[in-house]
């Protein structure tokens, strides 16, 4: 039995973090499959030959259509630091995950008013 860890990168502009890269998710399942471990990492908002993954606000539209936006606010974050299973809320990613949500939620708002 394969165990799969499903990774959801977005494309933020101001940062290029190493690992958001399809390169880097070949390099990990590689060492996982060497190593002979039954694990499988799927990256599908990464678009091929791009680096980096989705814009927010393509993944935010695509939450809507599937009337799934506040399953993606409450049940997802990003976090480098997490503490006992929950983001720190203090991190750059936890910040710009925040700012992303903020400013997305009120566009969300202004356009239903």
């Amino acid at each position: 039995m394969q165990g799969i860890a499903l990774f959801g990168y977005l494309l933020l502009p101001t940062i290029g973090w190493y690992d958001t890269n399809l390169s880097f998710i070949k390099n990990l399942n590689r060492l996982f499959r060497d190593a002979g471990k039954p694990i499988r990492i799927i990256a599908p908002l990464i678009p091929r030959g791009q680096k980096g993954g989705m814009r927010p606000e393509q993944l935010i539209k695509i939450a809507d259509s599937l009337d799934a936006y506040s399953l993606l606010e409450e049940m997802s974050w990003s976090c480098y630091y997490p503490q006992n299973g929950e983001p720190c809320n203090s991190c750059e990613p936890c910040q710009k995950r925040k700012a992303i949500f903020t400013e997305l939620g009120k566009k969300k708002n202004s356009q239903s008013d």
